[in-house]
């Protein structure tokens, strides 16, 4: 069976962490990162904490090279990239931050090929539908428009989703593409939003707690969503009876990362 395909959003401590523990695990195609490509090695290689990292470490143009392997380094979006996508096909890489741009990456390449604008405010969320034709994109707008989507073949903008949110921190479409799920603030606590992704029409609201909701994600199957929410407590929903049907707790902090293994019968976190 293949390696999953990882691509890391920033190299610091973190990131250069996730690389070790990961890179015999996964197949990691890409890293965000605004340092130099030197240093990212020198620091990959020496950490003061974990100690040298067992393997070739060198770097050459735009990638790093560890044991032959080349990885391609991407720029970003200066001060700060918020959020990647893949393609489905693994051919691109999208990042959104702090520019208000989305910048699009040839993933072989590892060179920018186009940029969409228009933003008035950070990008906090990327998502890809099936085919990988629309990109939905997410950013806080107290107006409500926080949601735009994009055709990615002819770089059209086709529409934007009225989210009842007053901030949107992350997006995300059921597998099969038919249902694109929002989380964040709302003022009525009502802070995860459904549409139907065809229609662009709101369908579903469910009221979370009096706490945000800083990540969504689908199961597999599209009948569960679980949100990470920032007084640390994870939520299993039943998206057809539109209730909390589980809660996980042990986190001491807010949890920013939520994710559903392909089989469904896990789930990570972090916080």
């Amino acid at each position: 069976m293949s390696k999953l395909r990882v691509g890391i959003n920033g190299f610091g401590r973190i990131g250069r962490v996730l690389f070790r523990e990961g890179f015999e695990k996964f197949d990691i195609v890409g890293i965000n990162s605004l340092d130099s490509i030197e240093g990212d090695a020198h620091l990959l290689k020496y950490d003061s904490a974990h100690g040298v990292f067992p393997a070739e470490v060198s770097s050459e143009g735009h990638n790093l090279i560890v044991n032959g392997k080349k990885i391609r380094t991407f720029p970003g979006n200066a001060p700060r990239t918020l959020s990647l996508a893949f393609s489905p096909d693994g051919n691109k890489l999208l990042s959104g931050g702090g520019d208000r741009l989305i910048r699009i990456w040839d993933v072989s390449s590892g060179r920018e090929t186009k940029s969409l604008s228009g933003y008035t405010k950070v990008i906090k969320s990327l998502a890809f539908n099936k085919q990988g034709t629309i990109l939905a994109s997410a950013l806080s707008d107290k107006e409500g428009n926080n949601i735009r989507t994009w055709d990615i073949v002819s770089g059209k903008d086709p529409g934007t989703l009225l989210a009842p949110l007053i901030q949107v921190e992350s997006i995300t479409y059921t597998q099969d593409g038919a249902t694109i799920a929002a989380g964040g603030t709302a003022l009525d606590n009502k802070s995860i939003a459904l549409w139907n992704a065809q229609t662009n029409k709101l369908g579903t609201l469910l009221q979370a707690d009096e706490n945000s909701v800083r990540n969504i994600t689908f199961s597999p199957d599209g009948k569960r969503i679980a949100s990470a929410t920032t007084d640390s407590i994870l939520q299993i929903w039943d998206v057809a009876q539109k209730k909390v049907v589980q809660q996980l707790r042990g986190h001491r902090r807010t949890i920013n990362n939520v994710k559903f293994s392909p089989d469904g019968k896990m789930l990570a976190s972090a916080s």
